[in-house]
Order: C-alpha cells, then structure tokens, then sequence
C-alpha cells in the first residue's frame, strides 16, 4: 500500500512538473477547463512531453498539425489565447483516442 501510494506521488509530481512546461497554469486548472480525469491520460500526455523535450522537439511539426485538421485547426496560431501546450494537449487527445494516429504494423515473430 505504501509503495503504491508513493509511486502515484511521484506519478503525480512528474505530471505537474510536466505539464507546468507547457502550460501557464496549473494541471488542476486544464484538468477542469479540458475535463480530463483519467491519470492515465494526464500521465501518457506527461511522457508524451518528455519525449518532445528529450528529442529537442520544439513547437509543432507539420506532420503534427496536419493531424488536427478534421477539427479545423491549420495552424498552431490558430487557437487564439491558448498556450501551445493546450493546443499540444488537444492534439495528444486527437491523435491517441479520436482514431486519428496510424497504427504501426505489428512485429512479426519468427
């Protein structure tokens, strides 16, 4: 019980930590503007993040946007007054549960 509880601590704090990267406010703020509950989700978008970060990722790729395209967004400035990280938190959403990413092909075992 004490491990899990510490594991979801430290869940928790690399969430915000992440989060607070790219987005000017709180996770509790996004959580409720977004209405995002699932840890899951919050914790996948988290790494999500630090992958971006660990690949010197900065801003949006093309490739990225033009995912975004069946909710009519072009480009990033096109979601007026939102920080980036809310316009990447829309696309990790689109692109992770709307059906929207490709599906890599499955390894074959030999």
């Amino acid at each position: 019980m004490f491990c899990e509880a510490a594991r979801l601590r430290s869940v928790r704090a690399l969430v915000y930590h992440q989060m607070d990267l790219y987005v000017n406010g709180t996770i509790t703020s996004l959580i409720t503007r977004k209405r995002i509950t699932s840890w899951s989700l919050i914790s996948a978008f988290a790494l999500h993040c630090w992958r971006r970060e660990h690949d010197g990722i900065e801003g949006y790729l093309q490739e990225e946007l033009d995912k975004l395209h069946p909710i009519d967004i072009y480009d990033a400035n096109l979601v007026a007054g939102e920080p980036d990280g809310e316009l990447l938190l829309i696309l990790y959403r689109q692109e992770a549960f709307a059906g929207l990413q490709q599906h890599a092909p499955e390894p074959q075992l030999q």
